[in-house]
């Protein structure tokens, strides 16, 4: 789900498909494909196709400053060097039980948690 949110935010960040393919060495129809499984995951349109281009929704605002926030936390985690399998299986795990775009906002404070609690085992 990590690719989907990036792509989500690069496509809103350059404003066109093409342009969002391109930063991420994808082809258009990769970017459309990964939005779309976003959308699935979360059961919302992230994006009004009714206008030409897309426009971000409500919600789509709210997955592009949760996701940003979940990508900050998520390179904080790496840097402190936790095993790619552990926080690959927790992010699974917490994927698999979540819906909606109110899910986002509970991984963010799972994250935030177990990211609180290596920084409290590191300054003891």
């Amino acid at each position: 789900m990590l690719d989907e949110i990036r792509t989500f935010i690069a496509l809103a960040e350059s404003g066109s498909l093409q342009r969002a393919a391109e930063r991420l060495n994808l082809t258009p129809s990769a970017v459309t494909r990964q939005v779309q499984r976003l959308e699935a995951a979360l059961k919302t349109s992230l994006l009004d196709r009714r206008v030409k281009p897309g426009r971000i929704t409500r919600e789509g605002r709210a997955v592009i400053d949760g996701g940003r926030h979940m990508l900050r936390i998520m390179n904080d985690l790496k840097a402190q060097a936790m095993p790619l399998d552990v926080m690959h299986s927790a992010l699974a795990d917490r994927f698999k039980m979540l819906h909606g775009v109110s899910s986002i906002i509970y991984l963010i404070e799972s994250l935030l948690g177990a990211f609180l609690a290596i920084k409290t085992r590191q300054t003891y």
